[in-house]
């Protein structure tokens, strides 16, 4: 399916939740809203499956309109599967049988090789038979999964699906999503709060805050090129460094002048706040430019080093960890940031950055 959002405005009580949301996700693509919670990416699910009617706007599937304000598509006309965040599996009937729920027009052979596909498609061909509450977490989500999947819908939709499992699960069943999602040639949108998960699964990403879509775009240029200040702080980790944007348009700072590649964003004001990433201050003993360790964070091959400038000023630096070095202690560091991205002291948005891929 593709899938086309115009202009969405969709609320509750009069309060509006949505703000002229719009996107594009193509057939076959996996996409994915992320941002904090209450910033109204369930509700965007909710619209577009068809469970909450619109103000204003239209959502399109392959160029068929589903709902505009005042007219909604019911949700089983839709040809879209959902996965709910608390799975709704039924208690009573078997793996097995939960998968084939929506396979009631299918004749029984037809059921059977159907389910028997999506069990071992998921992994889960040993436990046909189980109950739900005999499975782990990991393995609840698959059988949700697979049952979305079973009448062969046109789009997947997933509300938070792996909200209730630790962190190292859900990065591994994240991936085992996306690779089964691609067998199936499933266009797919999630929503969650969790770059691991975003990250891992979806070929585009929108960051939302407050109803509003604020870049539609893929993860490495949300990551190197945010539009604004709030997916730049939302999005990875960094720290802003003041700077002086001169005449040539190179960017003079502290730690030297930083100038732009022909893929950088940066605003035309005199003086600007330039992004830095922990990947972008690099540990060099042979320079001549120092900061103190204020903190230090272990990641295994890495640390992140909190530094303090003369100035006051701090950086975060991603060193390897045989250079291991203490709290308050000095190191010396360079520049080597690729990726140029500056802000308006003001706070305003980097002229020319894409909102799409």
């Amino acid at each position: 399916m593709d899938l086309q959002l115009e202009n969405l405005r969709a609320g509750y009580a009069g309060r509006a939740v949505l703000h002229q949301l719009s996107l594009h996700l193509g057939s076959g693509r996996i996409g994915c809203l992320l941002g904090p919670s209450g910033c109204g990416k369930t509700t965007a699910l909710r619209v577009i499956a068809g469970f909450e009617p619109l103000l204003a706007g239209r959502i399109l599937a392959d160029g068929r309109p589903l709902s505009s304000a005042g007219t909604v598509l019911p949700p089983e006309h839709r040809g879209i599967g959902m996965v709910f965040q608390d799975l709704a599996l039924m208690p009573h009937l078997s793996v097995a049988g939960n998968i084939a729920f929506g396979l009631h027009r299918l004749d029984r052979r037809q059921r059977a090789a159907r389910v028997a596909e999506l069990l071992s498609l998921v992994g889960l061909d040993q436990r046909a038979d189980a109950r739900p509450h005999q499975l782990s977490g990991g393995q609840q989500q698959r059988v949700a999964l697979a049952r979305a999947l079973a009448p062969r819908p046109r789009l997947v939709l997933l509300d938070e699906p792996f909200s209730a499992l630790d962190v190292e699960m859900r990065e591994r069943l994240s991936q085992d999503v996306r690779r089964i999602l691609l067998h199936e040639r499933s266009t797919a949108l999630l929503v969650t709060h969790s770059q691991i998960e975003a990250f891992a699964m979806a070929d585009v990403i929108g960051v939302m805050r407050e109803g509003r879509l604020h870049q539609w775009d893929s993860a490495y240029r949300l990551y190197h090129r945010p539009v604004d200040r709030f997916v730049a702080d939302f999005i990875g980790e960094g720290r802003m460094l003041p700077g002086r944007r001169e005449a040539d348009g190179a960017i003079r700072t502290e730690l030297g002048v930083l100038r732009a590649h022909s893929e950088t964003s940066a605003t035309t004001s005199a003086q600007v706040d330039v992004l830095l990433r922990p990947d972008d201050v690099v540990h060099d003993d042979a320079s001549l430019v120092t900061a103190a360790v204020t903190a230090r964070a272990f990641r295994g091959a890495a640390f992140i080093y909190t530094l303090r400038l003369d100035s006051g000023h701090e950086l975060l630096s991603l060193v390897p960890s045989h250079h291991d070095h203490a709290v308050g202690s000095r190191i010396g560091i360079r520049l080597d940031a690729r990726h140029v991205v500056a802000f308006d002291q003001a706070g305003t948005t980097a002229p020319g950055a894409s909102r799409q891929p």
